[in-house]
């Protein structure tokens, strides 16, 4: 019998306190082999032996043989019987709380074998007045020395990769550097990991615990207190150490979780049925917390890919739009035509500017878009004067026999029609991505066209073809010119009626 506190020997003593460390005990905190230990009156010495479960005395409260005083066995001092051991007299030693007598090392071994693979023993041997704080301290220690190796582990892994980053990097100038930033973000995330994880495990046991008390409490009567729901926990997260374990360590907190159930039914003298409810109901429940909030990030996320897929045909029918609504407001302003030549004279004229032409979805860039002899990107920076003067030279090249041009990434159809009869039929405008600088659109890619009535329509590239032969048709039977293939408009090669 030795104090939890100091692990003073605490035999032949009347009085309830260690003469060591002063903490309190009574002898009914301990548990003894049956008839292993004498319990002597404090009055006249008489020797009695305790022949209860625990090895104590039986009843707890009695007149003295002796002297015929009253007396309980808590009042009484307490010696190893005739011929037996110390060590024979308590029914088993909690390993943790024999450090100074066993040795750090081997005491935290020991523990958490018996967490292991003899939870329930493990459990037994905890007096009930062992302090918590030696619980929490095994707990902190153990997740601590684990998470230790873990990265002194990485670092060993790390230790054979970085040198040969570091070899490369010194054939590199400039490199070297990269690399050692590199390293210490690297180890600097990992200090911060290894705290995160730590305040993360003592939130959860804490949380863990509560919950654990409080089912027990609801589902029936317990033996026990809330310290000893802790002491279980506490003592079972030995079992972590198994995450060391090649193949083993995935199996590290279901190891964990059953053997705090095994302790749990001991602290608590309850039901297995009972102490697997009271375990089992946190972290399931958290895992279901975390996995609906993972299904509701993955389903946004979802939502969220479809919206950015969804958005380069929404632009692309607001691109075309804008170009119809400007090339209509040109005839609008008493013209009642599209631009005589090119539809450069849009960007003189109208309210569109150079980078309305290319399309943001696309790969076409400003100077990939020839303006007659210059291109795009010097266009926007002329003076009005020189704009007016290259939209000139830009339509001279076209020809007057031009039944549509491409500018940018758009095809332009309105040659020869009358753009104020609002004929939602015709097309005037069809956006299409500059074949020189872009692949072929992918069948299932949107196509979008401006009509006559200033509407966009739209069409999948798979049926474009089809949409072409219709329109040609219509265009004859108002006396246009058919159109080519559009993909065969190019900057260098409008689109004649010869």
């Amino acid at each position: 019998m030795r104090c939890t506190s100091c692990d003073y020997a605490l035999w032949n003593l009347k009085t309830r306190l260690c003469p060591e460390c002063g903490r309190a005990f009574r002898p009914g905190d301990y548990e003894f082999v049956r008839n292993s230990v004498k319990f002597c009156c404090p009055h006249c010495n008489q020797a009695y032996y305790g022949t209860g479960p625990k090895g104590h005395l039986v009843p707890a409260e009695f007149d003295c043989v002796r002297c015929s005083r009253r007396i309980g066995m808590d009042e009484m001092a307490l010696l190893p019987a005739e011929g037996v051991d110390e060590k024979q007299t308590a029914l088993d030693y909690m390993p943790w709380l024999e450090r100074r007598r066993r040795g750090w090392w081997r005491a935290w071994g020991s523990t958490v074998w018996r967490a292991l693979v003899a939870p329930s023993r493990l459990m037994r041997s905890v007096p009930e007045s062992s302090p918590v704080k030696q619980a929490w301290w095994f707990a902190v220690a153990t997740n601590a020395l684990v998470m230790l190796v873990s990265v002194i582990l990485t670092i060993c892994v790390m230790g054979v990769v970085l040198p040969l980053l570091l070899a490369g990097a010194r054939s590199t100038p400039g490199v070297t550097p990269r690399v050692s930033l590199l390293i210490a973000v690297m180890g600097g995330a990992m200090g911060f990991g290894m705290v995160g994880l730590f305040v993360v495990f003592l939130l959860f046991v804490v949380l863990w615990g509560l919950a654990a008390q409080l089912l027990l409490r609801i589902t029936g009567p317990v033996s026990a207190s809330i310290g000893r729901t802790y002491q279980a926990l506490c003592y079972s997260s030995g079992a972590v150490v198994a995450t060391l374990v090649p193949c083993v360590g995935n199996l590290a907190v279901i190891w964990w979780i059953v053997s705090a159930i095994l302790m749990i039914k001991q602290a608590h003298k309850v039901h297995g049925v009972r102490a697997t409810f009271a375990v089992l109901s946190f972290p399931v429940a958290l895992l279901v917390l975390v996995a609906g909030l993972y299904a509701v990030l993955l389903t946004g996320a979802i939502f969220r890919a479809r919206s950015l897929t969804a958005m380069p045909a929404a632009q692309a029918r607001l691109e075309t739009q804008m170009v119809l609504d400007d090339l209509i407001a040109h005839a609008g302003r008493g013209v009642g035509a599209g631009p005589p030549g090119h539809a450069v004279e849009l960007l003189v004229s109208g309210t569109l500017t150079a980078t309305d032409l290319v399309s943001a979805s696309t790969l076409t860039e400003l100077d990939d878009v020839p303006v007659a002899d210059i291109l795009l990107s010097d266009f926007m920076f002329l003076s009005a004067a020189d704009q007016q003067k290259a939209a000139r030279t830009a339509a001279d090249a076209l020809g007057v026999s031009t039944i549509a041009h491409r500018f940018g990434d758009f095809l332009f159809t309105y040659h020869g029609a009358d753009l104020t009869a609002g004929d939602g039929r015709l097309w005037l405008v069809v956006g299409l991505p500059d074949p020189d600088r872009n692949p072929t659109p992918s069948p299932g890619d949107m196509i979008h066209i401006g009509l006559g009535d200033g509407s966009v329509t739209r069409t999948r590239y798979a049926v474009l073809a089809s949409d072409l032969q219709a329109q040609n048709q219509y265009r004859l039977s108002i006396g246009l010119p058919p159109l080519p293939d559009l993909n065969s408009i190019t900057h260098g090669a409008p689109a004649t009626a010869e």
